[in-house]
Parts: C-alpha cells; structure tokens; sequence
C-alpha cells in the first residue's frame, strides 16, 4: 500500500507541475484511467479503474476535481427510495445493493454508476429505489451541476456511459419480466 501511495504522490506532483488547474486534493492517477483514492489520514484506501469511462486525461481530471469521495461502512445508504436528491455515484471499492420496496433488484460492482437517472432528467426527483453498501464501499459522488459544467466532450462521456448503462438495465429488467411471465404462464 505505501509503494502504491509513493506512485500516486510522484504521479501527483508531476501533474501538479504539468497542468496545475486539474491537480486533486485527495486522488492521484496511478496509470492511465487508473485512480488511487486517500482518505482524511493520506492513506491510499481505494484503487478505482475508470479505464471504462473512456476519459482522456483532461477530462479525468476534470472529473477528479469536482467529485466528493465517500467512504460508507455496510448497512449505510446512499440513496433511499422516495427522498428527493441529485447525486449520482460512482463505485469505486466495495459492493452495492439496490432494493425497491425491500426487494433485491441488483449487485453494483467497482466501476458501475447509480442514480444515473437523476442526469437524465436534468435535476433533483423522488428516487426509485434504495442503494445501501453491502461491504466497506467507496464512492465517487457528482450532482448533475458538477457534470454540467464540464466540458463538451467530458459531458458528452458522461451521456454515453449513462445511456449504456440504462440500455443494459433495461435490457435486464426485460429478462426478467419475461422469466416471471413464464413463471406465472402469461402470454
């Protein structure tokens, strides 16, 4: 773990010098898409691969800069069904659960988005379901502000990867229903 904090402090300083405006507080790019996360204590807790984002290095570090990184022990929630909010996380470490009605819909895994339905409709709104951390989980938290104001083609990533992941969830939801409808022999 300190080897891993040395390279992302000399990664960190170097950057500082290269471009000082995207320079983070409490993150460092350890390789390309690659992010190693500091707690309070300067302690790298939390390797994230946003490899899956497709960010160039300008737009990471746009991100970088205006993200909130969240620790939350198991059992703690991130969003609840029916409270109004706009935040939209990223998973960094750790493992999600999402319930609707106490009823397990999904996993989330290191790499994956929820509350992606917030941006979609440009603000705050009652959530859908409840997301709690299964395990010790870091996030990566945004409001639909903070992505609004990025650049044109940060934005544009964003549009994708969230477009993508409700096409999957969609397309998920649709297995299922079709599974329950044979379950029950409708249609």
């Amino acid at each position: 773990m300190d080897e891993m904090r040395q390279k992302a402090i000399r990664h960190y300083e170097e950057l500082a010098i290269r471009q000082p405006e995207y320079a983070p507080t409490r993150m460092a790019e350890l390789a390309p898409g690659v992010v190693a996360v500091e707690d309070e204590s300067g302690e790298c807790d939390a390797l994230f691969d946003m490899g899956r984002w497709q960010f160039t290095d300008t737009e990471l570090w746009e991100v970088v800069r205006s993200c909130r990184v969240g620790k939350f022990p198991a059992g703690t929630d991130l969003i609840r069904e029916g409270v109004e909010d706009d935040g939209i996380y990223v998973l960094a470490a750790g493992l999600l659960k999402v319930t609707q009605r106490g009823k397990l819909l999904n996993a989330v895994s290191p790499g994956e988005c929820v509350g992606e339905m917030v941006y979609a409709r440009r603000g705050s709104a009652p959530r859908s379901a409840t997301v709690t951390a299964y395990e010790m989980s870091w996030v990566l938290g945004l409001r639909v502000q903070d992505i609004e104001s990025f650049s044109d083609s940060c934005r544009a990533r964003f549009s994708e990867a969230f477009l993508s992941v409700m096409a999957d969830r969609l397309s998920m939801l649709g297995g299922r229903l079709v599974s329950l409808m044979q379950e029950q022999k409708v249609g």
